[in-house]
């Protein structure tokens, strides 16, 4: 199979995913490691409650419309336990 082929490429390295959800997953672990290097030098809460009310609240509302949109509230998946 060809290496620069689109089918290898969604087959091996999207993971059978969509393209978005792969760059989605890429900007996700991105985030993650720039919370993390943030946090060694101070805690993300102390970080946080110094800031104005404004922009906490806004980190709040910004945190809570990506849980909702990036969720998975309508995948009907069985419960993991439910095998064992």
């Amino acid at each position: 199979m060809d290496v620069r082929s689109l089918a290898f490429l969604k087959m091996n390295v999207l993971l059978r995913r969509e393209k978005w959800d792969f760059i989605i997953a890429v900007w996700a672990v991105a985030l993650l490691l720039v919370v993390h290097f943030a946090q060694r030098r101070r805690g993300g809460r102390e970080t946080l409650s110094r800031q104005p009310a404004v922009v906490r609240w806004g980190f709040y509302y910004a945190a809570l419309i990506a849980i909702l949109f990036f969720g998975a509230f309508n995948e009907s998946q069985q419960f993991i336990y439910f095998q064992f």
